[in-house]
């Protein structure tokens, strides 16, 4: 539909909507089924009024085939490495695709480069490690990648929020002896 044809619709949505919103804080018999009915009304209208947008936008994104395949592979590399300098090469290589293909599909797959994913999966593990065990914070700086233990604790500060001693008071579950 054309512009005007979305114009007429209007009225009907802010009467759907309307609607909506009156079963919402009346609640009677059958508000909830009633809401319910009315947004599908709605999100049907709004999906019909712009259908040709929406498959313009479906054209032109890129196909999805086997991308995932690469990411879940690439996840896996850093997960198991996460100890050792882990670069985007490397990822790529294990994944059997180019670094710079890699780091576009993580960018699209999970909205985060590869810096951002390895950081997060280090922290997530070094979070663990402080709440689990008794290891001091250089050995758990050390096990995450991070070899020189103050800039694990600048970084782990920056990301987290908190110092690792800090999180460990905060979130251990081992008793202090």
């Amino acid at each position: 539909p054309d512009r005007g044809a979305r114009r007429a619709a209007r009225p009907q949505l802010q009467d759907l909507a309307e609607r909506m919103l009156r079963e919402r804080n009346e609640s009677r018999l059958c508000s909830d089924e009633v809401t319910r009915a009315c947004l599908t009304l709605f999100l049907s209208q709004v999906s019909q009024d712009y259908e040709r947008t929406i498959r313009e936008l479906m054209r032109a994104r890129p196909p999805q085939g086997g991308g995932e395949r690469h990411v879940r592979k690439a996840m896996h590399f850093i997960e198991s490495h996460l100890a050792e300098r882990v670069t985007l090469t490397d990822a790529a290589a294990f994944a059997a695709v180019s670094p710079s293909y890699l780091a576009n599909l993580l960018k699209r797959e999970t909205g985060q480069t590869f810096v951002q994913i390895l950081t997060g999966r280090r922290m997530d593990r070094a979070c663990e490690m402080l709440a689990f065990t008794s290891l001091r914070v250089s050995q758990v700086g050390d096990a995450v990648g991070y070899f020189d233990v103050d800039y694990f604790c600048r970084r782990f500060k920056q990301v987290v929020g908190s110092t690792p001693l800090e999180y460990r008071a905060a979130h251990s579950i081992l008793r202090p002896v």
